[in-house]
């Protein structure tokens, strides 16, 4: 952020998987160690079972990996309730549980399920458009894109 010219960045959508990085499964109860940093969460009953016989090796978080002892382990409460909304709505639909496996959260605390093979296809479509853009107008500066995804600076040098 730029205080001084009165500019700031602030982040618009918050994407969220609803999908257990361990088992690869919609998470049933959103936990995460009390210690840390990031909004992802995991289910408790894959991590138990997953960490069941390596008790004497310690357990590691799901997502940062840090130890975590079975006291650090938290329940999300507002993606518990999120969860708890989406089974309500969608228990009465069909819904393809493969693809509709990421939510949206916007910065007054609203959310909305998306799917995230139409996140992956927008995200194509806006690098290839760039991709364009910076070819028209003759790039000199060496620098073909940069895009930033999921928080991640990807930059593709041209010689």
């Amino acid at each position: 952020s730029d205080e001084e010219g009165g500019e700031s960045l602030m982040a618009t959508v918050t994407r969220l998987s609803i999908k257990c990085p361990i088992g690869l499964t919609q998470i049933k109860i959103p936990v995460k160690g009390k210690n840390c940093k990031h909004l992802q969460c995991f289910d408790l009953e894959v991590f138990l079972a997953f960490n069941q016989n390596s008790q004497n090796a310690g357990w590691k978080c799901g997502v940062c990996h840090k130890k975590l002892a079975l006291a650090d382990l938290q329940i999300d409460k507002y993606l518990s309730k999120i969860l708890h909304e989406i089974e309500k709505s969608t228990s009465s639909k069909k819904m393809d549980d493969d693809d509709l496996d990421t939510i949206e959260i916007d910065n007054l605390g609203g959310w909305k399920l998306v799917s995230s093979s139409a996140i992956k296809m927008n995200q194509a479509m806006r690098r290839t458009e760039q991709n364009k853009k910076n070819d028209s107008r003759g790039n000199s500066n060496g620098f073909k894109t940069v895009d930033i995804d999921d928080g991640i600076a990807v930059c593709t040098i041209t010689m």
